[in-house]
């Protein structure tokens, strides 16, 4: 059943409000849906922002991840570098040690054979 409002005045000219058959005004459903539809427009434009804000974040992040990871590769070939430079060095003293020892053990000879030619002499 559909209700209608009459007004006392002759002057009210607008069509009598219509009212849904469960009673709910046609201009209050529309005007909700508005507010729903507006609502959900002002939420997917805060989401857009928040993700946009989230990307430029994770983009920071990731050129932060890229500097450590530049400066980690770089720190280990220095690491590498100066390994290689001190197994030279210590490869160069061993090499040194030995020409030492072949140096006492002839310098050891030449002394024997010196004390031999005074015995002798």
């Amino acid at each position: 059943m559909e209700e209608v409002y009459y007004s006392d005045s002759d002057e009210d000219s607008s069509p009598p409000s219509s009212r849904a058959e469960n009673g709910v005004d046609d201009s209050h459903v529309q005007g909700v849906k508005d507010m729903v539809l507006n609502t959900q427009m002002a939420n997917m434009g805060k989401v857009k922002q928040l993700l946009q804000s989230n990307l430029k974040r994770l983009q920071s992040a990731r050129e932060i991840a890229d500097a450590r990871e530049e400066l980690l590769r770089e720190s280990m070939q220095a690491l590498l570098d100066l390994k290689n430079k001190v197994q030279e060095e210590q490869k160069s003293i061993v090499d040194k040690r030995a020409q030492l020892a072949a140096h006492e053990t002839k310098l050891n000879n030449l002394r024997l054979r010196v004390d031999s030619l005074k015995r002798s002499g």
